[in-house]
């Protein structure tokens, strides 16, 4: 029995030392690929990389001052924004509390007319008028159009990724064409250092609203609600011509574009054809004009990376999926913000884009592998 028992130890070891030392393609041909795809006629695009060695760069966040936002969005001069921050900072008796207020960065109201800003730490808010936070609920309201468990597929994005495609349009509104939207809210992207090529648009039409808002009950422009937001009397459907454009922007650095697990990075904004900018939301993310260190890291070809992305669709049990291409880029994991110093590593990683169809749609997607790991980067 003993000899036994030391032959079954002995045979597990050495199988999972083989498991260990297969290569991609082995453990596909193992635990099988799935029904994953390779887009058109069997070739994914793919960059091609001139040198395995490429950098890991560590910067800092990025920090706006509340005058340069408020210039930005509001058209105020810095000497009407300092009055503004010393008037909200005028309701704190003590000076320890104000000293208490700036040192965990409490959310600092600039208003001009009906518009807002509320800038606090690295968060930012704009709103063109009182009512236009109804837009915001409604586009963050698509997460739950697109659960992770609705597919079968554990995604490593947030749900910008997944749900856009299916909650919007692509369409243009009357009184002001994509172009033209795109040119005005360039400006504001592009002051605030992100990258003009990178943009994404959808259209926030009445049809889209409509049908987000009979699942999630959210109320639109002409519902009546009471002070405390409650809805009084019956839910009013969007109107044609409060539809909108969304736009969203990405940073980039050293001419390679910063993907991110969470909205950091991410500028969105909302712009109606006639009252023009309607909603700004980012959190300050990658200061990309400081690169405080590098470090030189091998990096897997993109070649594997598309394989390494097939064995995780396979592991998810994912089927269906057509892998459309794979570029390099930047991510910035959870894992690799200090908080002490403020300071970020980005890694290299493969962004692979794919698509799959989904109650008749098709969705574009993406997943991040680790350039250096292999691993899909989940947060």
């Amino acid at each position: 029995m003993k000899r036994w028992t030391i032959l079954c130890l002995t045979l597990i070891l050495i199988l999972s030392g083989c498991s260990l030392r297969m290569t991609t393609q082995e453990k596909l041909d193992l635990y099988g690929g799935g029904n994953i795809q390779i887009a058109g006629d069997g070739s994914v695009q793919i960059e091609q990389l001139a040198s395995n060695q490429v950098s890991q760069v560590m910067t800092e966040r990025a920090e706006y001052s509340v005058q340069e936002l408020g210039n930005l969005f509001l058209n105020m001069s810095p000497e009407e924004c300092d009055r503004a921050v010393e008037e909200y900072y005028a309701q704190y008796t003590s000076e320890e509390e104000r000293e208490y207020a700036e040192q965990i960065g409490v959310a600092i109201p600039l208003e001009k007319g009906e518009a807002t800003l509320s800038f606090a730490n690295r968060w930012m808010t704009f709103y063109g008028f009182p009512d236009a936070d109804l837009y915001a609920i409604t586009l963050y309201s698509t997460k739950r159009l697109l659960q992770p468990d609705t597919t079968g597929i554990e995604t490593p994005l947030d749900f910008r990724y997944r749900s856009l495609d299916m909650a919007f349009s692509r369409q243009e509104l009357d009184g002001c064409t994509k172009e033209e939207a795109k040119a005005d809210c360039d400006r504001i992207a592009q002051a605030v250092g992100f990258i003009l090529e990178e943009s994404e648009c959808y259209t926030m039409d009445a049809e889209s609203m409509n049908r987000i808002q009979q699942i999630t009950g959210f109320p639109s422009l002409d519902t009546e609600t009471d002070e405390a937001g409650n809805i009084v009397g019956e839910l009013k459907p969007w109107k044609t011509e409060q539809g909108c454009y969304l736009f969203l922007y990405k940073k980039g650095i050293q001419g390679k574009v910063i993907e991110s697990v969470a909205s950091e990075n991410v500028l969105f904004l909302i712009y109606h054809p006639e009252k023009k900018l309607v909603f700004a939301e980012w959190i300050q993310g990658v200061n990309e004009q400081e690169v405080l260190s590098e470090q030189t890291v091998t990096v897997i070809s993109g070649e594997e990376a598309v394989a390494q992305a097939q064995l995780y669709f396979s592991q998810q049990n994912q089927s269906d999926i057509v892998i459309n291409s794979a570029r390099l880029t930047y991510a910035v994991p959870m894992s690799n913000y200090s908080a002490l110093t403020n300071q970020l590593t980005m890694d290299p990683c493969w962004d692979i884009s794919y698509q799959y169809v989904e109650n008749g749609i098709n969705v574009n997607d993406h997943v991040l592998i680790h350039a250096v790991t292999g691993s899909a980067i989940t947060q």
